[in-house]
């Protein structure tokens, strides 16, 4: 096994498949990501979802979604896995007094489902972030929750900085 292959493996096994290796998450050291007015970009990078039976047949189809100042986003939804990796961006140009906002971040995830009165999307949890001044300039936040069966479960959000 050729040196970069080894790395790769040992990464995946340090976070998981569904969520990114923060040494790889955009820093920002620019003075400007201090600044509360500052531009972000939110991306639902990846999560893991507890054991337990999600779906009649097969694992978990889960989406995150996120509300930042008012306007709630989700992800697509990753069918039959307990390691989502979404990689999707929820928000385009936010700014970080509005994902540092002192009441938080709501976050909501979920298992799809099709839908209707017979098979309605099932909760896998909800909660809230909150994000700090610093947890932007670091690239990302982790959110943990403990799934409506018990178990846990997890997923990261990215940020990077735009101007």
């Amino acid at each position: 096994m050729n040196g970069r292959l080894g790395i790769v493996w040992g990464a995946l096994l340090l976070v998981g498949c569904g969520s990114s290796d923060p040494r790889t998450w955009d820093k920002c050291t620019d003075a400007r990501c201090a600044d509360p007015a500052a531009s972000w970009e939110v991306y639902a990078d990846g999560g893991n979802v507890g054991s337990g039976s999600w779906d009649f047949v097969g694992d978990p189809d889960p989406y995150i979604c996120l509300t930042v100042a008012g306007t709630n986003k989700c992800s697509q939804n990753i069918s039959d896995s307990s390691s989502p990796r979404w990689s999707r961006q929820l928000f385009a140009n936010v700014t970080g007094a509005q994902l540092t906002t002192s009441s938080g971040l709501s976050v909501g995830y979920w298992d799809q489902d099709t839908g209707g009165s017979l098979d309605p999307n099932d909760a896998i949890c909800s909660g809230t972030i909150h994000v700090t001044m610093d947890d932007l300039a670091y690239g990302g936040i982790q959110f943990d929750c403990n799934d409506v069966k018990g178990s846990h479960a997890s997923a990261t959000f990215r940020f990077h900085f735009l101007k």
